[in-house]
Formats: C-alpha cells, sequence, structure tokens
C-alpha cells in the first residue's frame, strides 16, 4: 500500500505543470547556456515536464533535454530543436511547422496528429516514432532514422526521404510519391502504402 501511495504521488509530482514564470525563467537560463558555449547559465531541464498545450514558438531548445514530456497539441512552430533529447515524449496533435528538428533524439515519440509540415529533420532519430497521421508535407527527412516507425496515414507528400532508413517502418495508407519513396531505405519488413511488403523498388 505504501509502496503504491508513493508511486501515484511520484507520478503526481513528475506531471505537475511548470507555471509559465518559471517556463521563462528556465528558458532564459538555457539561452544564456546556449548563446555562452555552455559556460553560464543552466541547460533546460524539462525531463518529464507537463508541457501540454505551451506557446513555445520560436523557441530555442537547441540540445535541451525533453525526454518522456507531455507536450500534447503545445505551440512549437519554427522552433529550434537542435540535437534535443525528445525520447519517450507525447507530442500528439502539436504544432511543429518549420521547426528545427535536425539531429534531435526523438525515439519512440508520439507525434500522432502533429503537423510537422516543411520542419527540418535532417538526420533526426524517430525510430520507433509513433507518426500516424501525422502531416509531413514538404518536411525534409534526409537520413533520418525511421526504422520501424509507425507512418500508416501520414502525408508525406513532397517530404525529402533520401537516404531516409525506412527498414521495417509501416507506411500502410500514407500519402507519398512513388518517386520520394525510392530515395528511402526499405526492406522486407517495410509496409507499404499499398499494405505489401516491402521494399520498394
Amino acid at each position: 500500500m505504501i509502496n503504491l501511495l508513493f508511486k501515484n504521488l511520484k507520478k503526481y509530482l513528475i506531471t505537475r505543470r511548470i507555471s509559465p514564470r518559471r517556463l521563462k525563467r528556465i528558458l532564459e537560463a538555457h539561452q544564456l547556456w546556449i548563446g555562452s558555449r555552455e559556460t553560464n547559465g543552466h541547460r533546460a531541464e524539462l525531463r518529464e515536464a507537463n508541457l501540454i498545450g505551451s506557446d513555445l514558438e520560436n523557441v530555442d531548445l537547441r540540445r535541451a533535454n525533453l525526454t518522456r514530456a507531455d507536450m500534447s497539441s503545445a505551440v512549437l512552430v519554427m522552433a529550434d530543436l537542435r540535437e534535443a533529447e525528445i525520447s519517450d515524449v507525447n507530442l500528439t496533435k502539436a504544432y511543429l511547422r518549420d521547426a528545427d528538428l535536425r539531429e534531435a533524439d526523438l525515439r519512440k515519440a508520439d507525434l500522432s496528429y502533429a503537423d510537422l509540415t516543411q520542419a527540418n529533420m535532417i538526420m533526426a532519430n524517430l525510430s520507433h516514432a509513433n507518426l500516424k497521421s501525422a502531416n509531413l508535407m514538404e518536411a525534409s527527412l534526409f537520413r533520418s532514422q525511421l526504422k520501424n516507425a509507425d507512418l500508416s496515414q501520414a502525408d508525406l507528400r513532397g517530404a525529402d526521404l533520401s537516404k531516409a532508413n525506412m527498414r521495417g517502418t509501416n507506411l500502410k495508407d500514407a500519402m507519398v510519391v512513388e518517386d520520394d519513396l525510392r530515395e528511402a531505405v526499405t526492406d522486407e519488413n517495410t509496409i507499404l502504402p499499398d499494405g505489401t511488403n516491402g521494399p520498394f523498388n
């Protein structure tokens, strides 16, 4: 009984929403940390933070730690998330249009129904990520890791998929231009838009 109470209390404390004032201080310290080449200020440690619906448009979160944070429905339009740790994060229905996610760690992230139109995801790690029904129109996924990711029903029209690792990726019912898909790396475990197995030739 005590262990259960402790577990529930820990869960409550972890998911407690960060106040706008505290979040502002964290972001200001992080900006100083970035601007000083990590000699002043502090890296943004937002691990397991509750940031549901937060307005983070144009915010610089380069190399920030957002592991397992709840950012569902958050506004991250044109946000800078280069090299950020965003694994296991909840970004369902988040707005990430024109966001910079180059080399970000998005392993096991939930990006279902997210808007990633024209997002820069070059060399991002999206292995095992959930991108079901996400909007990735004209996104750049050059050399990104999408192994075993779920892209079913996603919109990939106009996306740059050149050299993207799509081994084991689920693309069932995804909207994608065949010539673009041909540039990606697929294998026999890739599920193609028509429901058949790859590789796509």
